[in-house]
């Protein structure tokens, strides 16, 4: 069987199921190749997505509205129909309307999504078609689609933006109940698994962060914070190049403070890196070109003269003091 009678048998187990046979032909499928693996994850992102909502159909109303149209005009003498041409006429008009539920129905949006995710590499760059650029963390989905003056996106995780400027056309992100709009070029987003704390990071440009009955514009520099906890957007400024380093081969810290450094890092191997209050006052500065997580982690403590300790991918510094 051809790819694009797996793809329809992967769609039907979404909508109606399959039975124990088709499962087994769809099992080997998958198994073929990391590209039958990546198309299905794709359709079944696109199929979870919200759709909008499909007006009812009066199928009644419709099939009469079908065969009137079907009907001659009153001819002016009686004119004999077999039963056959009438069970045309119907077949026909059956036909016209269920091609009309069809369309209206997978034709709601005269654009399609397109799905990409990240699960295995540390860093995915994607190319948009309107030239931006996003650069995917691993474990992080993103989907797209651009029509009348509009370029949409969903993010799920953690995703750098640097996006194409077109006047004409709109960009916007959607995490959850939060939206970003793009007034500049380039930011961060970091969601949770179900966006209940999204974070909006602006490097250049600005960018408007919304969430119900609340919004901020963010500037070069700041940072935005929504939690399930507040109603509101809390706005702080961040070290402007901290946006999305994540992405990149190296650090570079310059009397950057500690706490700060504890938060790039996290994010940058995402772990957690907790310090003492000792060291909540002290600031780092320094070069990495190709920084490893146990290194990095070895080499702050002995900086700062702090223990080490380590538990499910949560570093602690214990104790310790600001180097001169």
């Amino acid at each position: 069987m051809t790819q694009e009678d797996f793809q329809i048998l992967l769609y039907k187990k979404l909508t109606e199921g399959i039975n124990p046979e088709e499962q087994s032909r769809l099992d080997a499928w998958l198994a073929e190749s990391e590209t039958n693996r990546r198309i299905a994850a794709e359709i079944e992102t696109v199929f979870q997505m919200d759709t909008p909502e499909i007006p009812q159909v009066d199928i009644a109303a419709e099939l009469a509205a079908v065969k009137q149209r079907l009907e001659p005009a009153a001819p002016p003498m009686e004119v004999r129909r077999s039963r056959r041409s009438w069970w045309w006429a119907a077949a026909a008009g059956l036909a016209l309307l269920a091609a009309a539920i069809f369309l209206l129905r997978n034709n709601g949006d005269s654009a399609t999504w397109t799905a990409f995710e990240n699960p295995d590499e540390r860093v995915r760059e994607i190319k948009l078609p309107d030239g931006s650029k996003v650069w995917l963390k691993q474990g992080s989905r993103l989907s797209w689609r651009s029509e009348k003056g509009q370029r949409e996106t969903q993010l799920a995780g953690q995703a750098f933006f640097e996006v194409k400027s077109d006047s004409s056309s709109r960009f916007s992100v959607d995490i959850g109940a939060q939206k970003v709009e793009v007034l500049g070029t380039s930011f961060e987003i970091v969601a949770d698994e179900n966006a209940t704390e999204v974070s909006v990071r602006v490097r250049t440009g600005r960018v408007r962060f919304s969430a119900p009955a609340t919004e901020a514009i963010l500037n070069a520099g700041e940072m935005g914070l929504k939690t399930a906890a507040r109603s509101d957007i809390a706005v702080q400024p961040i070290e402007p190049n901290s946006s999305g380093d994540w992405r990149e081969k190296s650090l570079r810290f310059n009397k950057t403070p500690l706490p700060e450094v504890a938060e790039r890092l996290g994010r940058y191997f995402g772990c957690t890196l907790e310090i003492s209050p000792e060291l909540s006052g002290c600031t780092y500065s320094g070069f990495l070109p190709d920084p490893q997580e146990a290194g990095v982690m070895e080499t702050l403590a002995q900086v700062y003269g702090a223990s080490l300790e380590k538990s499910k991918g949560v570093y602690r510094l214990r104790g310790g003091r600001c180097s001169k």
